[in-house]
Formats: structure tokens, C-alpha cells, sequence
């Protein structure tokens, strides 16, 4: 569910079952042309569309975060500025906060405040099936820790 598809109503209804933030990193740095944004985009929206459809209406995608020095010789104040959007849609309510990327540099030792990093080079499977299946496990995982049955 995007976050604008949410009434005020809905939001103070529905937030105990809305318990996922999913933010998307489209990791663009200015230097891509308008063709390559446009494809880092559609990119971004079919890898989303992996979270987005299954788990549609307990997770809640918020507007990307599209601009960054990520990788770029960067001193950590883009992964302080990620690290501190995470912390606060947690204190707004929020139990889990999944980070989803095209971008490989995107990982748990930067962004140690997500729950969960959900890339093409984290998932590590090829085909569209089987990366389907793997990110449905590892947020399962997310979700249950304890019940981690494959």
C-alpha cells in the first residue's frame, strides 16, 4: 500500500496491522541522463512491486529516497541522513523497516538501523521466480526470526 492511499481515518484505523515501512533507494546522483533516471525508476518499481503485491496490507511504501552520495567517495553523511529517516518512521510507529535497492553498494553494514535490505545483490537469485520467492522468505524471517523453516 502507498502512503498516499492512506486516509487519516485508514492511518489511525489500520496502523496496528501496517506495522512495515518499505523505503525505496533509488541512488541517483545527478550524473544519469534522463533516459538512464527514467530506467533507474522503472528499475526501482518492478524490484518494489516484489513487496508491494504480496504483502499488501501490512507493508507501507513511502516516497523514495532518490538522491545520494552513496558510493560516491561519500564521508557517511548520506548513510547518517538514511540511518535517521529509518529511526524516525520507526518512532512514528512503525515495528520494521525494509530498505529495497537496485543500487549493489546498499547493505546491512551501512544501514544497520533497517530491518531488512532487500536488493538484486542481497537476494542473490536470478530468475524473477525464484527472487520472488526469496525475498517472501526473508521477510517472512523478518517478521517470525523463530520460525525459520526452509
Amino acid at each position: 500500500m502507498k502512503f498516499s492511499d492512506l486516509t487519516r481515518e485508514q492511518w489511525t484505523e489500520w496502523r496496528p496491522y501496517l506495522d512495515t515501512c518499505l523505503l525505496p533507494i533509488t541512488g541517483l546522483t545527478g550524473l544519469e541522463s534522463p533516459v538512464e533516471a527514467a530506467d533507474r525508476l522503472e528499475e526501482l518499481r518492478d524490484w518494489l512491486e516484489l513487496v508491494e503485491t504480496p504483502f499488501h496490507g501490512r507493508v507501507v511504501t513511502y516516497p523514495a529516497y532518490h538522491y545520494s552520495s552513496f558510493g560516491m567517495n561519500d564521508r557517511g553523511d548520506a548513510w547518517f541522513a538514511l540511518q535517521e529517516v529509518v529511526r524516525m518512521v520507526k518512532r512514528i510507529g512503525f515495528k520494521y523497516v525494509i530498505i529495497m535497492s537496485c543500487q549493489p553498494h546498499i547493505s546491512k553494514e551501512n544501514l544497520s538501523e533497517a530491518d531488512l535490505i532487500l536488493t538484486p545483490y542481497s537476494v542473490g537469485v536470478e530468475n524473477e521466480k525464484s527472487i520472488a520467492k526469496m525475498i517472501e522468505i526473508k521477510v517472512s524471517e523478518m517478521w517470525n526470526p523463530s520460525q525459520t523453516d526452509h
